[in-house]
């Protein structure tokens, strides 16, 4: 019979996310979990990047914005979808520096 204190207990996400405060914390937070699953609600996603809710608004109308998940009247970000946009964004701002140069 296992005993309970050798049980791997796995915290929910509000607990996880509870003394986050700072992009830097989610940030370093987000990168503990090796699997990239999981999600952020966009005032999270908005504080990892460094961007407005008004902005983040502005990439959606744009078509540019991270993919979302709807889950009823939350939206959300998945890490995934994060990460794609992220790698998108640099290869747009890499081929707008190199028109530059060019």
């Amino acid at each position: 019979m296992k005993s309970k204190s050798n049980e791997a207990k796995v915290p929910a996400m509000g607990d996880l996310m509870a003394d986050v405060h700072t992009a830097a914390e989610f940030k370093a937070r987000a990168s503990r979990d090796p699997t990239g699953l999981g999600a952020m609600t966009q005032a999270q996603w908005c504080a990892r990047y460094h961007v407005s809710r008004t902005a983040l608004w502005k990439l959606r109308k744009a078509g540019i914005a991270p993919d979302v998940i709807l889950a009823g009247h939350k939206v959300l970000i998945t890490y995934q979808a994060a990460a794609e946009w992220e790698a998108r964004m640099i290869a747009r701002s890499r081929n707008a520096v190199e028109e530059e140069a060019a």
